[in-house]
This record gives C-alpha cells, sequence and structure tokens, in this order.
C-alpha cells in the first residue's frame, strides 16, 4: 500500500488519529504544523520515549492535571493539541534509519497503547484495531504509565551507560561494575515511579532481567544490543527531572545522576 506522505501536513487536511513518532526533543518544534491535521475528535498518539506531555491529565491524586515545563515548555502542546487527545503508546520494535528516508526494521511488533483515564474507549479499541490490521500487537492497558515507565527504567539506565562507555548492552549487563551502576539507577527510577503512583513493583522482576540478560550472540536479541541512541538523552533528562515534582518525598542521588548526565557536546 503506498501511503501520501508529504512534509507539508496542511496537504493532508484534519485526521482521525495522529502519531506522533518524532524523538521526544522534537515535538514542540512541530506543534504548529500539527494545527491543520486536527478536528474536534482527532486523537494524538504520542509514540515516543518518555514521559508525554498529558502525563499528569486524569492522572488522580495532588498532582493530577499539573503541567511538565522540562516535556513541554511553556504548555505549548498542552495548549495548542490539548491533554483530552493524548494516548499513551509503548514502542518496543528496534529498528535504525540507515539513510536519510530509509528505515530497517530489525524486530518486535508490540505497541501498547493506553488513555490516560485508564479507560477502554472506543477511539482507543479503533486504533488497537487498526494496528493489528496491520499485523502488529497493540494491546489496549488500563496502566499505560507503568509501562512508560518500564521502558523508562531501561532508557535512563542503560542509554546513558552505552553512550559513556560506548559499550554494547550486552557488555553493560554482564560487566560487575555497569551491570551495579545500572542496578543503582534503575532503584532510583523506581522509587520516583513510586511516589507517582506507578505500581513499580509489579514490574521490578522485568527491570532486574534487564539487568541479567544473557550476552546476545546473533539473531534479533544480538540487534537489542547495538549501542543506545543518543537522541533518546532527552527522554533520560525529561525522567530524571521529574523527581522535582515532589522535591520533598523524592531526591535524586547526585553521584549516580552523575552517570546518566550527557556531555554537552554530545
Amino acid at each position: 500500500v503506498k501511503l501520501k506522505a508529504t512534509d507539508k501536513p496542511q496537504e493532508l487536511g484534519p485526521q482521525d488519529f495522529v502519531v506522533v513518532a518524532l524523538k521526544a526533543h522534537q515535538v514542540g518544534d512541530t506543534v504548529d504544523a500539527m494545527r491543520s491535521l486536527l478536528k474536534p475528535e482527532t486523537a494524538i498518539l504520542c509514540a515516543y520515549n518518555g514521559v508525554p506531555y498529558w502525563y499528569f491529565h486524569k492522572h488522580g491524586g495532588p498532582f493530577d492535571g499539573r503541567q511538565i515545563e522540562c516535556v513541554d515548555p511553556g504548555g505549548k502542546q498542552w495548549k495548542v493539541l490539548g491533554p483530552e487527545r493524548g494516548i499513551g503508546c509503548v514502542v518496543y520494535p528496534a529498528a535504525e534509519v540507515t539513510e536519510p528516508g530509509v528505515i530497517h526494521h530489525e524486530y518486535g511488533d508490540k505497541f501498547p497503547i493506553g488513555e490516560p483515564s485508564g479507560q477502554s474507549t472506543p477511539r482507543a479499541q479503533a486504533l488497537s484495531k487498526l494496528f493489528e490490521a496491520s499485523g502488529l500487537r497493540a494491546p489496549v492497558l488500563d496502566k499505560i504509565r507503568d509501562e512508560i515507565w518500564l521502558k523508562l527504567w531501561g532508557n535512563v539506565s542503560l542509554n546513558p551507560i552505552s553512550a559513556l562507555t560506548l559499550a554494547t548492552l550486552d557488555v553493560i549487563c554482564s560487566e560487575p561494575g555497569t551491570r551495579n551502576v545500572a542496578r543503582m539507577m534503575m532503584t532510583e527510577a523506581k522509587d520516583i515511579a513510586e511516589k507517582l503512583g506507578v505500581g513499580a513493583e509489579e514490574t521490578e522482576e522485568v527491570a532486574e532481567e534487564m539487568i541479567e540478560a544473557p550476552a546476545p550472540e546473533e539473531g534479533p536479541v544480538a540487534a537489542a544490543a547495538q549501542m543506545a541512541l543518543l537522541e533518546d538523552a532527552g527522554a533520560i533528562g525529561n525522567g530524571a527531572r521529574k523527581a522535582q515534582v515532589d522535591r520533598k518525598s523524592t531526591r535524586l542521588n547526585s553521584s549516580h545522576m552523575s552517570e546518566s548526565r550527557m556531555p554537552s557536546s554530545a
């Protein structure tokens, strides 16, 4: 199937769904271009790593409705796109941009989605069916934030260590020193997530599996051991700064965080 591709969104007109698959730090600069794609009922699928702009929409608790400045400077996404349009998505497939306009899919077909409210709405079900009709798995989850944090645990620890050491994930997880640092960073991320109401205990075993994974040798598992992309540094930084939402109850250990800060020249 040949789809219409353009760098001028106004040529496409209003859409039922808009899938935002940019790097998190690129989204703010494209908000104005998205205006022409929106109609009152348009839903926006945030298919990128890190915390989405709508995170505290229908969150419940003391932070309900709060905007996150480091994720959405000036609240531009919140104001233009609207939190009510947002649907969460966690992207698990591994892919690589081999050249401009060419994407090489390594493996994976899972894109769990979910509403901020946790409800299984008609639009979420319709979107899930569209994915599945295309051969992709997109289960509708009632706790999409838990899934977002599960992937963020790996991003916040393994990605920066890979960037700083130039080591692949199999080496990071098999060397005692780097494995220990990754585990400590995941523990801090777990503490932050729990303060924000995420069921971290349910995902702790999965995080441990990330650390204890055997060294891959070939095939799809080996593809996952490629060095993490530097472009995900934005998602890492935003996840870390999110701890500032509740400074009294959540603090980041500066010695651990020094491991996750990217060099200014990166």
